[in-house]
């Protein structure tokens, strides 16, 4: 058994030894490291703990923020930690320079800085906290050890698993861990062998498994995405030094992508790309945890752990969390924002926590932000009409007595003029432009960074099949199998949501939030569009749209099923209903985990949809060959002017370079209207005399050339390299086994 309480309840004493600890120890590593001395592992770990838990940890005593669970405490506590780091980044990045510092974010201005602020930290919070007196109430739970060993051995699976699958392209353990983590969820949530208790560390864990077995395919960068916001971080780490218009300028003014990374891979001493590999799903995998807490608010533990396990089962819970780093922080911030905001204690704390989140997720990521914001002006406008429907001096939905706290009092016009404030004076701030300019700007921003959250240009075909959201190619049982399974899934939020309306109308205790049910009826639109074929067919990404209404609705996928069961209650016993209704979400939750993670097409030898599981999928991920060849072309061109050809996912390979030549996509990004433009098409795929052809390993191998679909979320066309005469009047000039050049 092990006993666990957060550090908030610590005696203020022992809090500040530990921190004063780990802050000599930072020290060390730093001074040790100015040296030339490195300490791999135990800096590492030192250097995470220091930024991740130190700063945020302090100013939840400084704010004295009590009845907090462990898991709560932790949400809290990293939250600020990384607006922490991002604050005091942006501060000192815009201060030093103006007193001779030209280098801020190098190890010793950041090391200097840090110290001093935490220095700070510590002597408020011991001003203020030193009152605080111990009580039993404080006493964390006693943790089961075996139960907890055993969860752990689902990250170490995946870790595993991919390390066999870069070195011996077998997918063995990957295909052990998927059933794996269908059982743990079964043992879950019948209470057997995993006690309540543990939810939340199991919610924790299959997120961390899920994400790391993707991230962690190759020792590079996998996605799109995540190559471009490797540059701006780059260009900010090698400068010391962060400028909103470096590199793609749409992607350096997110504080979550340049000034935390650099803050980061100084103190912990490793590569960029490791910590957009291993770093940022842990952050990301916060997101199904906070979830879990919110439902655990609004539901019973069971329901909120299935629910949150939903979320986690959806193809776009990987992409976020592997290949849009920005993305993911933009969403941690945004979970954390409705946390602080359906906390029905009414204090000064809680506006203070949302504020701070809220504007955490400005510097984050603009997509999500604009779309949040969408959200609450949309829910402030249905507020009055809900609030009308509850009993006098109850609540939405409720048939109890008037609580001060509740939670719909946050949602205030003052509160979202507020977070359109912010992010306006933020993107004023990061384009320097004239004030009218600016307001001109800052709507064609708003309106193109909503168009790139939406954009399908990246989507995986298979995961859209699955989804129901693109056409089926492939005339395959399994396939129209995963594609109505994930419709039915729809249905049955849409379902949960009739029975929740059903009671709000007949004013009826929910047991939600005021604010919870506020936000769902904006989230259902987001449901509702993914039944639209405007947004199927019409250039939308409906998958992260339907991702982000998801993290309101997943409730609503066991509520659903619920409510079915509910009308057959009355020849029932209530205990047979509640067990057949488990049951029954058991039923469609499992196989639906497993068909879109891509499971069962792998297992059935179907035609796999997951390049994690499968080498044979075709997707932008390369080896340390195909990097080297990138490299080497980007350093031996001829000249600045010198045109380079590659694939639709050849392209991928250049980007993340500061010194990366202009890339020429074959074919085109440009989709034909008409035949004639349809034949242009094709002869847009010739590469002109001069011009460099880089071919990547997939290319090398199957003998074709990936070009980009003509129709939005159509199929790729894949050109035949010998038919097409792409090489004619061309001769190999490098080849290293994997990527090929040719001029």
């Amino acid at each position: 058994m092990m006993l666990l309480r957060p550090p908030i309840d610590w005696p203020i004493g022992r809090f500040l030894n530990l921190v004063l600890a780990i802050q000599i120890g930072i020290l060390v590593v730093v001074a040790l490291a100015l040296l030339g001395y490195a300490l791999p592992v135990a800096g590492t770990l030192i250097g995470f703990v220091y930024l991740t838990f130190v700063p945020g940890f302090l100013l939840l005593r400084i704010l004295r923020i009590r009845s907090l669970s462990p898991v709560e405490a932790l949400l809290y506590a990293v939250g600020l930690s990384l607006a922490f780091l991002m604050f005091i980044g942006l501060l000192i990045n815009w201060l030093y320079p103006m007193i001779g510092v030209y280098r801020p974010l190098s190890l010793l201005s950041l090391s200097a800085t840090f110290t001093v602020a935490v220095l700070l930290l510590m002597g408020l919070s011991y001003w203020i906290d030193r009152g605080f007196v111990f009580s039993l109430r404080s006493v964390g739970e006693r943790i089961p050890l075996l139960p907890l060993l055993f969860l752990f051995i689902l990250p170490l699976l995946s870790i595993a698993g991919a390390a066999q699958f870069n070195f011996q392209q077998n997918n063995i353990l990957f295909m052990v861990m998927f059933p794996l983590v269908a059982m743990v969820v079964v043992l879950a949530a019948w209470g057997r062998f995993i006690p309540q208790r543990l939810l939340p560390v199991a919610v924790l864990l299959i997120a961390i498994s899920l994400l790391l077995h993707r991230t962690l395919i190759t020792d590079n960068l996998v996605g799109w995405d995540v190559r471009m916001e490797h540059l701006v971080y780059k260009l900010t780490e090698q400068n010391s030094l962060w400028s909103s218009t470096a590199g793609f300028p749409q992607y350096a003014i997110t504080l979550s992508v340049t000034i935390l990374p650099t803050i980061y891979t100084r103190f912990l001493d490793i590569s960029g790309i490791w910590f957009f590999k291993a770093i940022y799903p842990l952050f990301f995998s916060l997101v199904p945890l906070g979830l879990y807490v919110l439902y655990r608010r609004q539901i019973e533990s069971r329901k909120a752990f299935l629910a949150s396990f939903f979320l986690m089962a959806f193809p776009a819970f990987y992409i976020t969390g592997t290949e849009l780093a920005k993305q993911g922080m933009g969403m941690l911030f945004a979970v954390l924002v409705v946390l602080t905001m359906t906390d029905e204690r009414r204090s000064w704390d809680k506006v203070f926590l949302t504020i701070v989140f809220g504007a955490s997720m400005v510097i984050s990521y603009y997509g999500m932000t604009y779309l949040w914001l969408i959200y609450l002006a949309l829910a402030l406008a249905v507020k009055p009409l809900l609030l009308g429907l509850r009993p006098a001096g109850g609540r939405i939905g409720g048939a109890g007595h008037d609580m001060p706290g509740d939670s719909h009092e946050i949602l205030s016009g003052t509160l979202v003029a507020l977070f359109f404030a912010l992010s306006f004076a933020w993107y004023m701030n990061t384009a320097k432009g004239a004030m009218f300019e600016e307001i001109i700007r800052w709507g064609d921003h708003m309106y193109k960074s909503l168009n790139e959250f939406l954009n399908p240009v990246s989507t995986d075909q298979g995961v859209l099949r699955q989804l129901g959201m693109a056409p089926l190619r492939i005339p395959s049982l399994w396939y129209r199998l995963a594609a109505d399974l994930s419709r039915f899934t729809r249905v049955l939020i849409g379902v949960g949501a009739l029975g929740m309306a059903i009671k709000v109308l007949r004013r009826r205790e929910t047991g939600f939030s005021s604010l919870y049910l506020l936000l769902s009826a904006v989230g259902l639109l987001s449901l509702a569009m993914t039944f639209v074929p405007f947004f199927t067919t019409g250039g939308f990404r409906s998958d992260r749209l339907y991702f982000v209404g998801l993290l309101l609705l997943s409730p609503f996928f066991v509520l659903g099923i619920d409510f079915l069961f509910q009308l057959i209650s009355r020849w029932l016993a209530r205990d047979i209903v509640e067990r057949l209704s488990l049951a029954a979400v058991l039923l469609v939750l499992v196989p639906y985990f497993l068909f879109q993670s891509g499971w069962v097409f792998q297992a059935v030898g179907d035609i796999p949809s997951s390049f994690a599981l499968s080498p044979k999928v075709d997707f932008a991920r390369f080896d340390r060959r195909e990097e080297g060849g990138a490299r080497w072309l980007s350093k031996h061109l001829g000249s600045p002017e010198a045109q380079v050809y590659a694939d639709v996912n050849g392209v991928v390979t250049f980007w993340g370079y500061p010194d990366a030549p202009n890339i020429i996509v074959l074919g085109g990004w440009e989709r034909p209207k008409t035949e004639a433009e349809m034949q242009g098409f094709f002869r847009k795929a010739e590469v002109p005399p001069g011009a460099y052809l880089y071919l990547r390993g997939f290319n090398v191998e199957r003998g074709e050339v990936r070009l980009p679909p003509l129709v939005p979320l159509g199929e790729p066309i894949y050109l035949s390299i010998a038919d097409s005469g792409l090489l004619q009047g061309k001769g190999k000039v490098y080849d290293n086994g994997r990527a090929q050049v040719y001029k």
